[in-house]
């Protein structure tokens, strides 16, 4: 029984390969050079809709580095070891202190 709704493998890599070399040199270079593998469509449909280049190479590696520190945090808990170039804080999940 199959769905027909289901794209195969093949023609979701070939898409995603598409969307890859669409985008700019450097934002390819930094999707390739980065430690988790992003969703390219993402970023080409902010490409494709005006932002720069440079804004979106920032924010590809902004995301890598948050997912990492939230990955080590993870795995080895609060005392987890920070390399250099690391997070030392998750800002997304940073808790606000209280007022009083």
């Amino acid at each position: 029984m199959s769905n027909g709704n289901t794209v195969s493998v093949r023609r979701y890599e070939a898409r995603m390969m598409d969307y890859f070399d669409r985008l700019p040199r450097s934002a390819r270079v930094a999707l390739a050079s980065s430690r988790f593998n992003w969703i390219v469509g993402h970023y080409l449909r902010a490409f494709e809709r005006g932002q720069s280049a440079r804004e979106i190479v920032a924010r590809i590696k902004r995301t890598d580095r948050i997912e990492s520190a939230r990955s080590r945090a993870a795995t080895w808990g609060s005392d987890y070891p920070i390399l250099r170039g690391e997070l030392r804080r998750i800002p997304a999940t940073e808790k606000k202190a209280s007022r009083k």
